[in-house]
C-alpha cells in the first residue's frame, strides 16, 4: 500500500467495522466521491474493505468539476474524499455533513520535460514564470484540481493570457506524459 494511503485505510477499516456484521447492520452498498489521483489507494483499499466488511463500495473517480457535478446531482452518496475545491463550492459543500474536513492527502505539481532536454530553471518565481513563457506547450489535466492550481499559479506569476496559446489540454495524467515524451 502507498505511505500516504495509512490514513485512508485507517478510515476505511473504521467505517468497516462501524458498519460490521456485528452491529446487526445488513450487507449494503457503500457510494465513495473521490479525486482522480486517490485512484490507485482506493484499488488497493477496496477488496479488502469489501471482504473486511461484508459492505459492497462503489467508487465514482471525478475532477474537481465532476465531483462537484456528482455531489449536487442529487444522486446519494455516503462518503466523500474529494479534492479541497470541492468542499469550496458552497452548493457541493452543503451536501456533505456540516463539520470540519480533515486532510489525509496531498497532491503535488511537478514540471516534467522531454528526456534529454534540458532541466528548466523554477528556483524562484521570475525564473518560472521565464521558463514558462519560453515553453513552447504546456500539458495539463485543466478539469482537475492540478488544472486549477495550475491557473493559479498562472494568475499570480501574471502570465494566464499568454499561457491560453500554449496550453494542450489532456483528458488524464497518461496523456499528459504521452504529450510530454512526443517528438
Amino acid at each position: 500500500m502507498k505511505g500516504y494511503s495509512l490514513t485512508v485505510a485507517a478510515s476505511v477499516l473504521g467505517l468497516a467495522l462501524v458498519l460490521s456484521p456485528s452491529a446487526n447492520v445488513r450487507a449494503a452498498e457503500l457510494r465513495l466521491l473521490a479525486g482522480g489521483a486517490m485512484s490507485g489507494v482506493w484499488a488497493d483499499i477496496k477488496p479488502e474493505f469489501e471482504q473486511a466488511s461484508g459492505h459492497k463500495l462503489e467508487i465514482f473517480f471525478g475532477t474537481t468539476p465532476n465531483l462537484i457535478k456528482e455531489a449536487t446531482s442529487g444522486k446519494p452518496f455516503d462518503v466523500g474524499v474529494v479534492p479541497v475545491e470541492v468542499m469550496q463550492d458552497a452548493s457541493a459543500r452543503a451536501r456533505f455533513v456540516a463539520s470540519p474536513t480533515i486532510d489525509i492527502a496531498h497532491v503535488g505539481l511537478g514540471v516534467a520535460v522531454r528526456s534529454g532536454t534540458q532541466k528548466p530553471e523554477i528556483g524562484n518565481a521570475d525564473a518560472l514564470r521565464a521558463t514558462l513563457l519560453k515553453a513552447q506547450s504546456i500539458a495539463s489535466i485543466p478539469e482537475s484540481a492540478t488544472g486549477y492550481s495550475i491557473a493559479k499559479v498562472f494568475d499570480r506569476l501574471g502570465i494566464t493570457e499568454p499561457m491560453k496559446a500554449k496550453m494542450r489540454a489532456q483528458p488524464n495524467p497518461a496523456q499528459v506524459v504521452a504529450v510530454v515524451c512526443q517528438r
